[in-house]
Parts: C-alpha cells; structure tokens; sequence
C-alpha cells in the first residue's frame, strides 16, 4: 500500500521535508503558469468542510472516498476581474423538457437548490483559467448545477468617480428583499438617509440590472444627511457608479453615469447642511437645523462657515478712540504692531453660538493726539494708514469669547 500510494504522489513521501519539497514543486510550477490566475491546491479527508481562500473566485474539487483534492483560483488584479472573471450560460433546448429547466433554475435563483440539466441543456464556460481550459473549454452537456442563496447581508463599497477622480464613496451592506414586479431578485441597502436597491432578471441570453436610489427622511446626523446628500448630487454627473465586494475588491456592478441637472434644491440643501456639519464640528456639539430657514439665517451661517473653513476673517477696522491718563501715554507705534482681539458670537437657530475669538495685528496706523480734557486725560485717535490695513485678516482661534 505504502509503495502504491508512492506511486500516485510521483516518489517517496515518508516525512514533512518530503511533503514540503513537493508542494514547493506544485506551487513553482503554478506560479508561473497563468499570467491572469493564482492557483491554491489544498486537500482534506471526506466529509470536512471546505476550507476559506480569501479572494478565491472558483474552485475545482475531485472527491473520492477517502479525499477531497482542491484547486482554489485567485484573479492576480482587480483588473482581471474587470476584463476576463471567469463564468458560465446555461443554454436551453426550445422544448419542453428545455422550457421547464430554464423554470426551475430561475426559480433556483431566489430560492436555491440543486438542477439536474440531463439532455436538454448545455453549459459554457467564458473566461476559462488556463489550468481546467482542457476540462471547461468546451461546452458540457448534464451535470448538476446547486445554488445557495446569500442570505447574509453583502459587503460593498459603493464609488463613484468623474473625471478620472473619486467624488464619492461609502460603504454599504445589501441584503435580499423581495423582488419588484418584473424583476427576478432584488437586493437592499439601507443607510442613514439613503437606501439603494439593484434588480436583477434574466434578458434574452444575457442579463439587466436596474439600480434605486433614494433619499429618505429619517431622523439622523447632519453628517449622515450630508453624506447622502453629496452621493445623490454625485449621481447626477458625468461618471462611472461602481459597486465592489469590501472583503476580496470582486467588482459586483458598474454603471455608466450621464450628466443631468440635478434640482435646484438639492446642490443648495449640500451647500446648507455642509456649513451646519463645518460649524457643529468646529463647536463640538450638534446644531438642529430648523425645516424653514429665512435669508438672514442663511447668510449668517454661510459667513461663519466660511470663516471656521478660512480660520480667518477680513475685518473691518476704522479707528479705536482712547482717553489716555497722562502718566500712561507713552505710545511706541512706529516699533510695534497694534494687536487686536474681539470675541466672536453669533445669533444663529435661535442660539447664541460661542465660535471663539479674531485675533489680529495691525502694521500701519495713525495717530491722532487731541488736547487734554479737564481731568488732564489725553483723547487718542488710532486709524489705519492705508486702504490695506483697513481691511485686515485675523486669525479664528478656538478659544471662546466668553
């Protein structure tokens, strides 16, 4: 038994380093064999589990009694997923016998299960791995096809991108829901503000999708409202929508995106709530944002958005006036900036928002000195000296006005 069992391994296996050198044979000739696919050869007794190759995207398994041998296949790049992931069409005999199989296997899709294809189908592979061509190259006639359903809520990132750049991204979890009406599967994802769903039907030889996206009114974050609100905007632009598996990168779904105009309200609902979302992280607490906002609400919010975003304000500064005791006037301007601070509230929602204190310096002023008054107090008068120093930036520091 012993010399048998050599035999069949291609030489003698008598210790771990036997076995190691042999895989390390297996897996150099794999390595460099297919310029599209890595292979993952494992085996294990009967009746164990199969076991868990992250990226794997087909696997071929000879069982016998004793063992289960298996070739796991690995896409090298994304890329290749994109242009040559290997798959299958079953197709029907216009018969009876053909009509009814192509019944069960649709029903199969939703519900899952085993298909027995006998003699009135034949399946083709497209994209075949260079290793099993030899086996999947041609079209096969009988066989089993089983089907489970997912049941498990799928893991995706959702991107879109113009222009060669990413606009947006987010990531998503679908789950199976109930078909709509004409279509043969339906899958949901739902986030705060947003939900999306893709249908699925067969379509002459090949398939349809047809994607939903919805803006919802749940009660949320201003940063989640945000967030749905700039996906939306982004699928209103010229672009390409992609949905890829979170765990292995597989690519689930692309869609091309033409430019439309979006609503007027919705660019000016982004610009809103992402001045809100500016201001409530800058504070370090939310801010309601009322259903009706009047003009002045609307400027006053775009103005301190803007500035927590500069962290600076151009002011405004026409003079300071003084009353100067006699014995403190000794004024050095010509050797010092004049440094100015003053606290910045704002009356916004209905609230007094504390967003914290413009401090600036003042290089070029004047200086008026006017006669003493009765008490010997002397009147001082400090301007800019030019248009440019009337107009001065300060600095937005955190620390509160009060």
């Amino acid at each position: 038994m012993a010399a048998l069992r050599a035999m069949t391994a291609g030489g003698a296996l008598e210790t771990a380093a036997d076995v190691s050198e042999r895989l390390q044979a297996i897996a150099s000739f794999l390595d460099d064999y297919d310029p599209y696919f890595v292979y993952s050869p494992s085996a294990r007794p009967a009746g164990q589990p199969a076991p868990v190759v992250p990226g794997s995207i087909l696997a071929r398994e000879t069982i016998s009694q004793e063992m289960v041998d298996r070739l796991d296949v690995i896409a090298r790049s994304p890329e290749v997923m994109e242009h040559a992931a290997p798959g299958f069409r079953v197709l029907f005999e216009q018969t009876p016998a053909g009509e009814a199989l192509r019944a069960r296997l649709e029903a199969l899709v939703i519900d899952g299960g085993d298909l027995e294809l006998g003699d009135a189908a034949v399946i083709e592979f497209t994209h075949v791995p260079k290793l099993f061509q030899d086996e999947l190259g041609e079209p096969m006639r009988g066989g089993v096809i089983r089907i489970t359903p997912q049941r498990a809520p799928i893991p995706t990132r959702l991107t879109v991108r113009g222009e060669g750049a990413t606009t947006y991204s987010r990531d998503i979890d679908f789950v199976r829901s109930a078909p709509r009406e004409g279509w043969d599967v339906s899958l949901e994802g739902k986030l705060p503000g947003l939900e999306v769903t893709l249908s699925l039907r067969r379509h002459g030889e090949g398939g349809q999708a047809q994607m939903h996206w919805s803006l919802l009114s749940d009660s949320m974050s201003n940063r989640d409202r945000l967030s749905a609100l700039e996906g939306t905007l982004a699928m209103q632009q010229a672009g390409t929508l992609f949905i890829d598996h979170r765990d292995d990168g597989t690519r689930l779904f692309t869609q091309p995106l033409v430019d439309r105009k979006p609503p007027e309200w919705l660019p000016a609902s982004v610009t809103v709530v992402s001045a809100v979302v500016d201001l409530e992280e800058w504070l370090g607490t939310p801010v309601e944002l009322p259903e009706e906002l009047d003009r002045e609400s609307l400027e006053v919010l775009a103005e301190t958005a803007y500035i927590i975003r500069e962290r600076k304000s151009r002011m405004n500064f026409e003079k300071i006036d003084l009353v100067v005791p006699p014995e403190k006037f000794d004024f050095e301007l010509a050797e010092h900036d004049l440094r100015i601070e003053t606290g910045m509230i704002v009356r916004l929602f209905g609230r007094e928002l504390d967003i914290g204190r413009l401090v600036g310096n003042v290089r070029g002023r004047t200086l008026s000195v006017g006669d003493p008054d009765a008490e010997g107090k002397i009147p001082v008068v400090i301007g800019p000296a030019t248009e440019a120093d009337a107009a001065p930036f300060f600095a937005l520091i955190r620390e509160k006005a009060g």
